[in-house]
């Protein structure tokens, strides 16, 4: 993955595990095509026989974000459909490196816009979220309950805990006393108030209680054999 993104130039970001709102862009592109399936899927069984008709038609559709299809922005022209007429630019007597120049001038040119306008329903999306965003100020020593992920039960509780704060990062992640000797380091989105403390738990090897070896309950006591 590293050579592939090497050699197409590729920025590769990595994003917190279990938190799919910080890779939005991806996320929604697989929604529509999860779409598109759910017209075959509950008709046929050979639904992975439609993906490349799906794909065609998620590209060949203008996106809300960009406000062009996905083709355009990658060969600089509407796609050719079978119903379609020939376009007029693709029967012109320019050159060859006349039509080159021109056909890399307009991608780019297309491409410019499209970012402009993706740029801008981002921070449209995010004015819209932060009007409905419930802050917590979270601090050491609060008792928080934490997101059960993955829950692959969804009928069960979907948090667990309560924890208690024991450190407040940056980025705004917290982390968590899970036991004695075990901590976890989560995002603030991933946990909520919780009006019950968190439980205190007893490590046998801690020095409050030293573990001695020698030490049996009466269930377990050995007879001596005699001399």
């Amino acid at each position: 993955m590293r050579s592939v993104a090497r050699k197409f130039k590729i920025k590769h970001f990595k994003i917190t595990a279990y938190r799919p709102q910080a890779n939005g862009s991806v996320e929604r592109s697989h929604h529509v095509l999860w779409e598109y399936l759910k017209l075959y899927v509950y008709k046929n069984n050979d639904w992975d026989k439609y993906l490349k008709l799906t794909s065609f038609s998620c590209n060949t559709s203008v996106h809300e974000d960009t406000r062009f299809t996905p083709h355009k922005l990658v060969f600089g022209k509407l796609a050719r459909t079978p119903s379609s007429d020939p376009d007029v630019t693709d029967i012109t007597d320019e050159s060859y490196a006349n039509y080159l120049t021109n056909l890399f001038n307009k991608i780019a040119n297309t491409q410019g816009i499209a970012r402009e306008n993706l740029i801008a329903a981002k921070q449209r999306s995010k004015m819209y979220y932060d009007r409905k965003v419930n802050v917590h100020r979270f601090k050491i020593g609060n008792n928080v309950y934490h997101l059960k992920e993955p829950n692959k039960r969804k009928l069960c509780n979907q948090y667990i805990g309560p924890y208690k704060i024991v450190e407040v990062l940056r980025n705004h992640n917290v982390k968590l006393a899970i036991s004695k000797t075990k901590t976890k380091i989560v995002h603030e989105d991933k946990i909520k108030p919780s009006p019950h403390r968190a439980p205190t738990t007893k490590n046998p090897h801690s020095e409050d209680e030293k573990y001695n070896p020698d030490t049996r309950t009466e269930d377990r006591t050995v007879p001596r054999r005699l001399p």
